[in-house]
C-alpha cells in the first residue's frame, strides 16, 4: 500500500512539528522523546537482568508498550542483550508456536547472519545450542499484549502447543522430545543444557493478571516476579509533556495542561514544590496526557503559532475528548470506513484485534489513501509480520466508543431485518391464503352443484374454525401487548412492532415510543437539553422511515414542540455565547460573577472558565456570625439563604465554585448588607454558608 508522506515521523525520527504521538505507543526510535519513566526503566532493567522470567502488568493505556519499546529495549541493547519484541496473533490461521519460531529466527538472523537454520528441534533446544554473536549477546523475548492469549486464543486449537513450549522456555525445563531423543541414543541430556542463556518478559493488562494462574501447570513461577506499571506522578507528567516537544511546551504551560486532567488540583503542585517527588500521589493517566498534548499541538499548528501557550490551554476543553476525537476524525471518511472499523477491528466481545490489511480493504472497499489517513489520524496502526501487513485500533481507549456505536447500529439493523422478515412472511402467508381460498371457492362451487345442503354444513364448520383461530391470535396479541406495556422503556413496544407489524396496537406503540424519547428530552434541565431534543428528532425520523404509512395519516404529537424547543434553545445558546463574550471582553470580577449568577443553563465550558476567573480575581475569608438559635429568629442573610433551599436548613459547604455548579450558591448583594457585622462585608458577596456546631459561618468573597 502507499506510504504516508505526512505523519508524526520523518525518516524514522519524530517529526519536530508533531512530536506528540497521541494514542500511539512510543517506538524504539523515539527513545530520546520518551519522558517521565526513567525510574521505571532502571527498575525494570534490573529486574529483567536478575530474573529469567518477568511479568509486566498495568491498566490499559498506562504505557506498558511504550515502556518496553522506548524504555527497556534501548537499555537492554546498551548492555549486550538482544530484545526481540513479539506479539502473537492468536486469531490467525498460522499456529502461534510457528509464528513465534519464525519471528525469533528472522530477528536473530538479521543481527547475526551466521546462526544456523531452525530445524525440527524444539525452541528450547535451539536457544540452548545457540551462540548469538559468539555468545556475546543474550536474547530477551518480549511478549506484548499477552492477554490476547485469553481473548483471541480461547478458541485456538494450537494454543496448548504454544503454552507447553513457552512453559519449557520459562522454567528451563527439558522438553519431553529432548529427553526421548537422547534416550533413543542411549545418552543422558548434556549438563550444558542446565544453563539458561535467554530471558523472557510477558506484558499484559492488569485485569487479566489473575488468569495467569491458569498457566501455573506449565509455568509454576509465572507469578513470582512482577513489575506493575502505574500512573505518573506530577513531576513525571511534567517531563512527559515537555520532553517530546523540545521547546513547544515549557514548564508553566505543562503545569496548566496537567491541571486540566481529572483528579489533579493545585494541591498536587503544592506537594511537588514543598515535599518533593517522593511524596507525590499517582495522578496522571499517560495516554490521556499524550492525547491532550497531541490535540493541543494540532490547535497550535492550525493557528500558526511557534509553541503552545497558556491561552490555547485555557480554551481547550477535555470533556469527552476521546469521543470527540474519534467522532470528528471519522467524519472525514465515507460510511464504509466506519463500518469496517466497527465490524473487523473489534471481536464479538468488544476487544480490539489484529486484522490482515488486505482483508480489511477488500471486504469494505477501503482505499490505500484511506488507510494512510487513518494511520496519520491515529485511529489505527499498521505493522508487518512475516511479510504480512496487519492493522488494529491504535489503543483500547477507543474500544468503548466504537463498541457503543456498533451495538446501536446492529440494534437498528436487527429491528429492520426482523420487520422485513415479518412483512415477507406475512405477504407469503397472504398469498398462500388467497391461493387456498381460490381453490376452496372452486371446490365449493363444484360441491354446491351436487349437494347444496352438505355444502352449507361444511361452510358453517369452516367459518367456525376461522373465528376460533382469529380469537386465539387476538388473545396472544393482547398478552404480548400487556407484556410490552410492563417494560419500563421503549424496548417492549419495539418488540411488539416487530412481532405484530400489522397489529391493532401499532399506532399506540408508536405513540408510546415517541412519548418515551420526549420524556427523556424534557427531563434534562441543564445546558445539554438541546442534545436531548436532537436525540428525540433523530428517533422520530427513524419512525417516519420505518412506518411511512402511519406517518402519512398521523402527526407525531410532540414533533412541533421539539422543533420549537430546539429553536428556543439554539437562540439561548446564541444569547449565552454573546453574554460570555461580553463578560470575557470586560474581564472584571463583577462581569464574570454576573455571568455565573444571571445566566441560566450556561454552557458548561463557559461556566467552568468563568468560575476559574472569579477564583483568580477574588479572595475569600471566613466570618463567624452567631448561633443558629439567634439567626433562626429572623437574621436577614440566613433567612435569604434558607429561602433559596427550603428543604435544607444547613446549605452545602463549599466555595462559590462548587456551590454554583451544583446550583446551591447563596450570593447576597450589597443592597442586603446593613450595619453592624454586615458593615465589614461592604462590596463583597456571601459565597458559602457553613454550619459549625451551633455557629453560622459565612464565606465572603471579595474582589482582589
Amino acid at each position: 500500500m502507499a506510504k504516508s508522506t505526512h505523519s508524526n515521523t520523518q525518516d524514522g525520527k519524530t517529526n519536530p512539528q508533531r512530536p506528540f504521538l497521541g494514542l500511539r505507543s512510543f517506538e524504539e526510535q523515539h527513545k530520546s522523546q520518551f519522558g517521565g519513566r526513567d525510574k521505571e526503566i532502571e527498575e525494570l532493567f534490573d529486574l529483567v537482568g536478575d530474573h529469567y522470567l518477568t511479568v509486566v502488568y498495568g491498566d490499559s493505556g498506562i504505557g506498558k508498550t511504550s515502556l518496553l519499546k522506548a524504555g527497556l529495549m534501548p537499555r537492554l541493547r546498551e548492555n549486550f542483550y538482544f530484545p526481540i519484541y513479539t506479539r502473537i496473533d492468536f486469531s490467525a490461521e498460522k499456529p502461534p508456536l510457528d509464528q513465534l519460531r519464525d519471528h525469533i529466527y528472522s530477528e536473530m538472523k538479521e543481527l547475526d547472519d551466521t546462526i544456523p537454520a531452525m530445524g525440527e528441534e524444539s525452541l528450547w533446544e535451539y536457544l540452548h545450542d545457540l551462540k548469538l554473536m559468539n555468545g556475546l549477546v543474550t536474547p530477551v523475548l518480549l511478549f506484548d499484549q499477552f492477554e490476547e492469549l485469553f481473548t483471541q486464543g480461547k478458541n485456538n486449537d494450537h494454543v496448548k502447543d504454544f503454552v507447553r513450549e513457552l512453559g519449557d522456555l520459562a522454567q528451563n525445563r527439558i522438553p519431553a522430545s529432548v529427553k526421548t531423543k537422547y534416550k533413543k541414543q542411549g545418552k543422558t541430556v548434556p549438563s550444558r543444557y542446565s544453563k539458561q542463556n535467554y530471558h523472557i518478559v510477558l506484558s499484559l493488562r492488569e485485569d487479566y493478571l489473575a488468569r495467569l494462574d491458569e498457566l501455573k501447570n506449565h509455568i509454576p513461577s509465572i507469578m513470582n516476579n512482577g513489575f506493575r506499571v502505574v500512573q505518573m506522578t506530577i513531576s513525571q507528567a511534567l517531563e512527559a509533556a515537555i520532553k517530546p516537544g523540545k521547546g513547544l511546551i515549557d514548564e508553566p504551560v505543562a503545569i496548566e495542561i496537567i491541571k486540566k486532567l481529572p483528579d489533579v488540583s493545585q494541591a498536587d503542585f503544592d506537594v511537588l514544590n514543598e515535599k518533593g517527588s517522593d511524596k507525590q500521589a499517582l495522578k496522571v493517566e499517560p495516554f490521556l496526557l499524550s492525547l491532550i498534548c497531541d490535540q493541543l499541538n494540532e490547535v497550535r499548528i492550525e493557528k500558526g503559532l511557534p509553541n503552545i501557550d497558556k491561552k490555547i490551554v485555557a480554551e481547550f476543553n477535555v470533556d469527552d475528548v476521546i469521543k470527540s476525537f474519534y467522532r470528528e476524525t471519522l467524519k472525514k471518511f465515507d460510511s464504509n470506513v466506519e463500518l469496517a472499523i466497527e465490524n473487523l477491528l473489534l471481536d464479538a466481545d468488544g476487544f480490539r484485534k489484529l486484522q490482515p490489511l488486505k482483508e480489511f480493504q477488500s471486504e469494505y472497499a477501503i482505499s490505500d489513501d484511506d488507510i494512510v489517513k487513518l494511520v496519520n489520524s491515529r485511529i489505527i496502526r499498521q505493522e508487518n509480520r512475516n511479510n504480512v501487513d496487519y492493522i488494529e485500533l491504535i489503543h483500547d481507549v477507543l474500544r468503548d466508543v466504537i463498541k457503543k456505536k456498533r451495538d446501536q447500529r446492529e440494534r437498528i439493523q436487527l429491528y429492520k431485518a426482523e420487520k422485513e422478515a415479518r412483512e415477507k412472511k406475512a405477504r407469503e402467508e397472504q398469498k398462500a391464503r388467497e391461493l387456498q381460498e381460490a381453490k376452496s371457492r372452486k371446490r365449493r362451487r363444484r360441491i354446491l352443484a351436487i349437494v347444496g345442503l352438505i355444502v352449507v354444513g361444511v361452510l358453517a364448520t369452516y367459518g367456525w374454525m376461522l373465528i376460533e383461530q382469529k380469537k386465539d391470535l387476538k388473545q396472544k396479541q393482547n398478552q404480548f401487548w400487556e407484556i410490552a406495556k410492563s417494560i419500563p422503556s421503549e424496548k417492549g413496544f419495539e418488540a411488539y412492532l416487530i412481532e405484530y407489524p400489522d397489529g391493532q396496537f401499532v399506532e399506540s406503540s408508536l405513540k408510546e415510543i415517541e412519548s418515551f424519547f420526549w420524556n427523556q428530552a424534557i427531563q434534562d434541565t441543564t445546558a445539554q437539553r438541546l442534545e436531548q431534543f436532537e436525540v428525540y428528532q433523530k428517533e422520530i425520523a427513524n419512525l417516519k422511515t420505518n412506518y411511512k404509512d402511519y406517518y402519512d395519516k398521523n402527526q407525531f404529537q410532540y414533533e412541533n414542540k421539539a422543533k420549537d424547543s430546539i429553536t428556543k434553545l439554539t437562540e439561548s445558546r446564541r444569547v449565552d455565547e454573546r453574554a460570555w463574550l461580553q463578560a470575557k471582553d470586560d474581564g472584571s470580577f463583577e462581569a464574570y460573577l454576573s455571568y455565573i449568577y444571571e445566566r441560566p443553563n450556561q454552557k458548561k465550558e463557559y461556566l467552568n472558565r468563568a468560575v476559574q476567573k472569579v477564583k483568580e480575581l477574588g479572595t475569600s475569608r471566613i466570618t463567624i456570625i452567631g448561633s443558629l438559635g439567634e439567626l433562626r429568629s429572623g437574621n436577614a442573610p440566613f433567612t435569604y439563604a434558607y429561602r433559596q433551599n427550603p428543604e435544607n436548613i444547613t446549605p452545602l459547604i463549599g466555595d462559590i465554585l462548587k456551590a454554583k455548579i451544583s446550583r446551591n450558591t447563596y450570593i447576597v448583594g450589597t443592597n442586603l448588607i446593613r450595619s453592624g457585622v454586615w458593615r465589614e462585608g461592604q462590596g463583597a458577596y456571601v459565597s458559602g454558608v457553613i454550619v459549625n456546631a451551633d455557629m453560622l459561618v459565612l464565606q465572603i468573597l471579595y474582589k482582589r
